[in-house]
């Protein structure tokens, strides 16, 4: 689902900005349960067909493959891991 904003305007000072919106990460114009449908998809698909069985752009769901799997393991515990690689 994509969000349709209109920017505010500050009364006093004349400065722009976008409204933050609780169900929307940062200042992107799509859901987070959007998102995460993408995420989904793309396990069973590629980028190309989730993008046009979704009906949005290819550069969407790319944006969303980069962003979101990269947030989610920023901050993994490495205190238990042992081994990185094998021989």
């Amino acid at each position: 689902m994509l969000v349709i904003m209109h920017r505010l305007q500050c009364a006093q000072c004349r400065c722009l900005w976008w409204p933050r919106l609780a169900f929307a990460k940062g200042n992107t114009l799509y859901t987070r349960s959007f998102a995460w449908t993408v995420l989904e998809l793309l396990q069973f698909g590629t980028i190309g067909a989730v993008a046009e069985y979704l009906r949005v752009s290819w550069d969407l769901v790319k944006d969303i493959h980069k962003t979101w799997p990269a947030a989610k393991y920023r901050t993994i515990d490495l205190i238990e891991v042992r081994y990185l690689g094998y021989r």
